[in-house]
């Protein structure tokens, strides 16, 4: 399964993100801004994905610029819902500027962190 999202908004805001699945987790690939602009789209894929029964997220967030609160908050609601049924959600291949903003936030202990994506 391959998808691929471009959110582009009227304020010169974006967000691009790609989906796929490989040895049953769903990979997300973020690249731009997770704010409140991208919420409502990216907030409807993952509520799909969460239905199908997918248990298993990876978030790589290499190419994220910048993540705000509600972008914070949907990783958690999807964390919280995911745990819920033996699931996970893992963050990977994080830049210094996301790592501080979600060490600052208090949420990074949360996560399953991983330096790289890779699977044997």
């Amino acid at each position: 399964m391959m998808l691929f999202r471009n959110l582009t908004y009227l304020n010169n805001i974006e967000m691009e993100y790609t989906i796929e699945e490989k040895c049953n987790n769903v990979i997300i690939t973020l690249d731009g801004d997770f704010d409140n602009p991208n919420y409502d789209n990216f907030s409807f894929e993952m509520d799909k994905i969460i239905e199908s029964g997918k248990k298993f997220l990876i978030l790589n967030i290499e190419g994220l610029e910048h993540i705000s609160s509600i972008g914070i908050e949907m990783l958690l609601s999807s964390l919280k819902i995911l745990r819920t049924v033996e699931g996970d959600v893992t963050l990977c291949c994080m830049n210094e500027k996301i790592k501080s903003i979600l060490k600052e936030s208090g949420v990074m202990s949360l996560f399953r962190i991983e330096d790289n994506l890779k699977f044997d």
